[in-house]
């Protein structure tokens, strides 16, 4: 009797795309952690809270430290990007989404106050739009996603 071995698939590589965004998800996380430090700074030197534009002690303490939690939240979501976890592609799903609904917020309310945000408001959207086509329109997207 002759012994079979089956060996398991390999894990589909990340694919290029994906790992952009997992790159640009990591730049917006380091962007959030250098706002938290300017906000702390903030809160010792008065210099730097003017020019923040609060005076308040403990509304620029908080602010730092809303900016460091957004940081590390998207520090995690980045990693899991990269590792291809369902669970950070369900919260960049989220994520995407609310800002397709901020988009078209800005869009439709494009001409008040006299200020034209319309093309602020339409990459509001088709960013978000290109990102969850990445990670939910693929093939190679899919497989990444689905092998765990």
């Amino acid at each position: 009797m002759t012994e079979t071995t089956t060996t398991p698939a390999a894990a589909p590589a990340r694919p290029g795309l994906v790992t952009f965004v997992g790159i640009l998800v990591y730049i917006q996380a380091f962007a959030y952690l250098a706002f938290a430090i300017l906000w702390f700074i903030g809160a010792v030197s008065d210099s730097v809270a003017d020019a923040l534009g609060q005076s308040d002690t403990t509304v620029i303490v908080l602010v730092g430290v809303l900016e460091l939690l957004f940081s590390l939240f998207f520090f995690a979501i980045a990693g899991g990007l990269m590792k291809g976890s369902p669970g950070a592609r369900l919260w960049i799903t989220i994520a995407a989404g609310a800002r397709i609904v901020i988009g078209g917020i800005m869009t439709v309310g494009a001409f008040t106050d006299g200020v034209d945000n319309t093309g602020h408001g339409l990459l509001s959207i088709l960013l978000p739009v290109a990102v969850l086509f990445v990670v939910w329109g693929t093939d190679k997207g899919q497989a990444f996603f689905e092998r765990k």
